[in-house]
């Protein structure tokens, strides 16, 4: 399935590497997909939620 492009500038990204409980990465996954997201640009979303990020960054 093809995810949708974001409306963000073109910025740099760092890779990290997170292990997570399978539950939560079966989660992760499903409401990714569910927005037409990767998983990573979905845990980006959520955690700028979190943090409360500028939606600029």
């Amino acid at each position: 399935m093809p995810y949708k492009e974001e409306a963000h500038s073109v910025q740099s990204r760092v890779s990290k590497s997170y292990t997570l409980k399978p539950e939560i990465a079966e989660e992760l996954a499903q409401r990714a997909e569910a927005q037409e997201l990767t998983a990573s640009r979905y845990l980006e979303k959520v955690l700028r939620d979190v943090f409360k990020f500028a939606k600029s960054l």
